[in-house]
């Protein structure tokens, strides 16, 4: 496990109870997961998918902090938001694989699987506001 998540996890120690604590290192065990590709954000249901946000939160603010200001994932801004079902996203249009409720422009989002360059058959955008996951077809 590598001293960022270590950091991560004792500072979780400080802050919440027990119960608090033992979610935060189902998160930690899951985003990991999904990082090494073992697992699919769909696997996860919507407690374990905020837990992993809040990971992944965590470790942003810990890489910025240290490096002044990168992060390995990257948010962009919802430029164009139409009828729930159309985006555009870092300047490329991306289409709701069904619908993508409350994805508002000015939203930021975060790239789980796809590109953010369109470069990409479909993705999976977490919002970062609604904490809502959303499928796209790349176009």
């Amino acid at each position: 496990m590598s001293n960022l998540i270590r950091l991560v996890l004792a500072a979780a120690a400080l802050c919440f109870s027990v119960t608090a604590f033992s979610d935060t290192q189902r998160g930690v065990r899951n985003y990991q997961e999904i990082m090494a590709g073992r697992k699919k954000v769909e696997q996860l249901n919507q407690v374990e998918l905020q837990e992993v946000l809040a990971v992944h939160k965590a470790l942003e603010r810990q890489r910025s902090s240290a490096s002044g200001g990168g992060t390995s994932r990257p948010s962009y801004e919802i430029e164009v938001s139409h009828n729930d079902e159309l985006f555009v996203i870092n300047g490329e249009k991306f289409e709701a694989k069904t619908y993508c409720f409350n994805m508002d422009e000015g939203d930021s989002v975060i790239f789980i699987e796809g590109s953010a360059l369109g470069a990409c058959a479909s993705a999976t955008l977490i919002n970062l506001r609604t904490k809502d996951k959303c499928e796209v077809w790349c176009e």
